[in-house]
C-alpha cells in the first residue's frame, strides 16, 4: 500500500514483479499539474542545490505554529480544514523529510513534461502499465491538487489488471469531505471512510494462514 509517490513506486515497472497487489492511494501517473504545482518544483529543485531541499528542519520549524497559522501553498498537501491542529503539527514535527535534488529533478520532469519515467529517461513506467497484473485499488480524491481524479483515472485505464478497482472520495460520492492529497490518509474522516474500504479489499485479497498451534492472542496470555 502507498500512498502519493508510494503508489507510484508500486507502478513502476522494475517493482511491480515483486508485489502480488498494490493499493494506491493519491497516486496519478497522468501529470497535468496546476502552476503552483509547477513553481513549487522549479524552485524547490534550485534551493536543493547541491545535494538535497532541507525541508526537514524547515517544517519542524514551523510546525509549534500549526493551528494558529495557514501555511502557503499548504492546500497542495493537505487541507488544514480537515486535519486537527495537533495532527498537524505532529505530522510536520515527525513525519516530513528532507527530499534529495534527483527526486525534485525527476519530479519536475514528470510536472512539465507529462512524463512517467525513469531519471535517465530511459525506461517509460507509463508504458509498462499495459503489464501491471496484479489485483490494484486506485484510491482518488475530488479536491486532489497534486493527483487530480482525471489523473488516476486515465493511470487506472491504462493498467492491465483483471481485478482493477477505482474508489473516488469526495462529497459528490456521498462522502463528509472532499478529500485533498493528504486528507486521504490524515482526514479527520479517513478511518471512517477511507480505512473500512482498503481494509475489506484487501481482506478478501489476502492468502488465509492458519495460526500456529501453540499461538494464543495477548488477552489470553498469562
Amino acid at each position: 500500500m502507498g500512498h502519493s509517490l508510494g503508489g507510484l513506486v508500486g507502478l513502476a515497472a522494475p517493482v511491480r514483479d515483486q508485489l502480488k497487489g498494490l493499493v494506491a492511494i493519491g497516486s496519478s501517473v497522468i501529470f497535468s499539474a496546476d502552476r503552483a504545482v509547477r513553481w513549487a518544483l522549479r524552485w524547490g529543485a534550485a534551493f536543493a542545490w547541491p545535494f538535497e531541499f532541507r525541508q526537514r528542519l524547515l517544517s519542524a520549524s514551523v510546525a509549534p505554529f500549526l493551528g494558529y497559522v495557514v501555511l502557503p501553498l499548504s492546500d497542495l498537501i493537505v487541507n488544514p480544514r480537515h486535519i486537527s491542529p495537533r495532527l498537524q503539527r505532529q505530522l510536520y514535527a515527525l513525519l516530513i523529510s528532507s527530499v534529495s535534488r534527483k527526486m525534485l529533478l525527476q519530479l519536475r520532469d514528470w510536472a512539465f513534461n507529462n512524463a512517467f519515467r525513469s531519471f535517465d529517461r530511459a525506461i517509460d513506467y507509463r508504458e509498462g502499465l499495459a503489464r501491471f497484473t496484479v489485483p490494484l485499488l486506485a484510491i482518488a480524491g475530488t479536491a486532489d491538487r497534486l493527483a487530480p481524479v482525471e489523473g488516476i483515472r486515465a493511470g487506472y485505464a491504462l493498467t492491465g489488471s483483471p481485478d482493477k478497482t477505482l474508489r473516488v472520495f469526495g462529497c459528490a460520492h456521498g462522502h463528509v469531505q472532499d478529500y485533498g492529497h493528504g486528507d486521504l490518509i490524515f482526514g479527520e474522516h479517513a478511518p471512517s471512510e477511507v480505512y473500512p474500504l482498503v481494509g475489506d479489499w484487501l481482506k478478501t485479497r489476502a492468502t488465509p494462514v492458519e495460526p500456529e498451534k501453540d499461538y494464543q492472542p495477548l488477552t489470553q496470555r498469562s
